[in-house]
C-alpha cells in the first residue's frame, strides 16, 4: 500500500523537541526512513529503580517510539491504539538502543514490531520484545 504523506525525519524531529525521548533520556534517531526506525538513548539513574535497572515504563516508551516511528515513515502520522510489552531481562547498561520495523500497513492501523536492547561496551543483551498497534490520523493539522 502506498501511502501521501510519510513523516519525514525533520517532522519527526520537530515533534519531538520537548519530548521525553529527548529531553529525559537524550535520545537521538540514528537511522529513520522506509519502515525502520532505530534509536539510541541514555537513561540516568531518575528513570532506574531501586536495583539499578531501567524502568519497565521506559522501555516501553522507547519500544513505542521505534515501533510507532518505524510505521511513520512509511504511512505518515499516527497514534498507538494498543501494545505488549514482553520485559525480558533488567536493562542495567548505561545506552538503550531500540530498533524498530513496520510489520503491516494497513489503510487505517499499522502493526510495528521492536526489540530493545541493553548496551554496555561490547555487550548487548535483549530487554524487550514490543508489538504495537497504530491508528493513522490523516487530515489532522
Amino acid at each position: 500500500m502506498k501511502f501521501e504523506n510519510p513523516t519525514t525525519l525533520e517532522q519527526l524531529n520537530r515533534y519531538n523537541e520537548r519530548s521525553l525521548f529527548r529531553s529525559v533520556l537524550g535520545g537521538e534517531i540514528t537511522e529513520f526512513g522506509s519502515g525502520v526506525c532505530r534509536l539510541r538513548a541514555y537513561p540516568g539513574p531518575d528513570v532506574r529503580q531501586f536495583l539499578g535497572a531501567v524502568h519497565g515504563g521506559i522501555l516501553g516508551a522507547i519500544a513505542d517510539d521505534a515501533a510507532a516511528w518505524a510505521c511513520a515513515s512509511v504511512a505518515g502520522e499516527l497514534v498507538t491504539a494498543s501494545y505488549s510489552v514482553e520485559l525480558l531481562a533488567p536493562a542495567m547498561g548505561p545506552v538503550l538502543v531500540a530498533e524498530g520495523e513496520a510489520s503491516k500497513l494497513g489503510r487505517t492501523l499499522c502493526v510495528g514490531r521492536s526489540s530493545v536492547f541493553s548496551v554496555d561496551g561490547d555487550s548487548r543483551v535483549l530487554v524487550a520484545l514490543f508489538q504495537g498497534t497504530f491508528a493513522r490520523t490523516p487530515g489532522r493539522g
